[in-house]
């Protein structure tokens, strides 16, 4: 990625889009089944893998 993303604003919406659960999240037109990340990701990728986002 070439762009960085805030910290504070990555933090709040992972735990936030973790805290509404997948049958909120993994909705038809909303977020994908969470993708596997690789051992020692950075938080970006942790929270786009788990919103279904491969980077």
């Amino acid at each position: 990625m070439g762009e960085r993303l805030d910290p504070g604003l990555v933090h709040h919406t992972d735990t936030t889009s973790r805290s509404l659960g997948d049958e909120v999240l993994r909705t038809p037109d909303m977020f994908a089944p969470q993708v596997r990340f690789e051992s020692g990701a950075d938080a970006p990728t942790r929270m786009l893998d788990f919103l279904g986002r491969t980077v």
